[in-house]
């Protein structure tokens, strides 16, 4: 009876040595999280915008009122 070996090919020993130092896996809820994270950043840039735009034309609107004064 002949035993029982296991020849691993490079690949395997690849992948055997990834599967031990790499970091734990990506769960649902990581991935949430960052979708959440990234549609409030883009929220706030269009808000902070809005604001701006409107600052700037109420200021532009102050000056002209000004002037005929």
């Amino acid at each position: 009876m002949l035993p029982n070996i296991r020849i691993n090919s490079f690949a395997d020993q690849n992948t055997e040595e990834e599967e031990r130092t790499a970091p734990p896996a990506e769960t649902a809820a990581h991935k949430m999280y960052a979708a959440v994270f990234f549609v409030c950043t883009l929220c706030y840039n269009k808000i902070t915008s809005l604001v701006s735009a409107y600052r700037n034309e109420t200021m532009l609107q102050l000056d002209k009122s000004s002037e005929g004064i």
